[in-house]
């Protein structure tokens, strides 16, 4: 793979995931969408199965439905 198509890949936002699959200690977007809408969009990290704010000091009450990198 060149390096233009490497940074092209790495400037791509994929498409939301299930949490599931979130990876751990990196700062990625997520957000709730169920039968209630989509609401909470925002950068969040996991560590286990505790989600925190991007900087650790906060921890959220409620666990994300969804997630997708962000754009470089």
């Amino acid at each position: 793979m060149s390096s233009d198509t490497q940074r092209q890949h790495a400037n791509e936002v994929i498409d939301w995931q299930p949490i599931a699959t979130a990876p751990e200690n990196v700062v990625v977007l997520t957000k709730i969408d169920d039968d209630k809408g989509v609401r909470k969009e925002q950068e969040l990290k996991r560590e286990g199965r505790y989600w925190l704010s991007p900087d650790g000091s906060i921890y959220m009450y409620y666990t994300p439905t969804h997630w997708r990198l962000m754009k470089q």
